[in-house]
This record gives structure tokens, sequence and C-alpha cells, in this order.
């Protein structure tokens, strides 16, 4: 949330500083939190810090199903829900770093049943692996617009 006469507490006098102590006090502000509410207010600030309209942090339940843990949906947050990676923008985003679709969402994955629920044109998402490297789940963000790389 940008605030008006925003006076962040980590002070830094060259420019684009303020950007920096407003990611920080975002930071500080979340290390307060922990469990599944810190999952919740990660996707909510995820979504502000990138101008997302939705935000997502999923568990990988098994090669080919995640769990949507946490997921901002633009004015508060959703129940936890299931779903199939197949066909599925993600659906191969283990075996690379990063997964950007600038737009055409539909189009191009037509049975993302839960992105087609969304008026979804763009996402960009990133694997979360274990400390033994093992495959956790992954961070989304998901807007209602294109995307430019």
């Amino acid at each position: 949330m940008v605030r008006a006469n925003y006076s962040p507490k980590h002070d830094n006098s060259a420019a684009g500083d303020l950007e920096i102590g407003r990611l920080l006090d975002q930071i500080e502000e979340l290390a307060a939190w922990s469990g599944d509410n810190l999952l919740r207010r990660l996707t909510r600030q995820l979504a502000t810090v990138t101008g997302a309209r939705w935000a997502l942090v999923s568990e990988l339940k098994d090669a080919s199903h995640v769990t949507a843990v946490a997921f901002w949906t633009g004015d508060g947050y959703s129940d936890q829900f299931e779903y199939d990676l197949a066909g599925t923008p993600c659906e191969h985003l283990f075996a690379s770093d990063s997964v950007f679709i600038a737009g055409g969402l539909a189009e191009k994955f037509p049975h993302a049943e839960w992105l087609n629920s969304l008026p979804a044109e763009s996402l960009a998402a990133i694997p979360l692996f274990k400390a033994d490297s093992s495959p956790l789940g992954h961070l989304s963000v998901v807007h209602d617009r294109p995307l430019s790389g």
C-alpha cells in the first residue's frame, strides 16, 4: 500500500532507496507473521508490490497436483484449493527457473480450469524448493492485463 507522505523506517539517501526502504519495511512487517498467516500476507504483499490482481503460494502434493495454500483474490483471501498442474502454465515449472506468460492465458491454456475461472490475462511464477533441492511448491502472480517482459 502506498501511503501519502511516506517516510520509511529504513531511510537511505541515494536515489531509488525510498523503494528499498519500503521493501525493507514490508519484510519487517512479514517477519511478525508465521505459518499460514505469513503465507497469506505474503501473497497480498506480492500482489501489491507487483501490481498484480492475484497472487498464490502453492504446495506440491505429488508430481502433478498442488494445493494453493494461500491465494490473494485482490480483495481478500480464498480458501485453500487443489488443482492439477497438467495443462497449466506451471506444468513444467520445476524443470525451469520461472514461467512468464505475457498475455493470452485462456487461449494458450484452455484446460487450466482455476485460471480460466478468473479474467486472467498474464502470469509470472517461480518454483520453490526444499533445502534438499526437492520441489516444494510455487509462487505466482496473475494479472488481468498483459505484462511486458
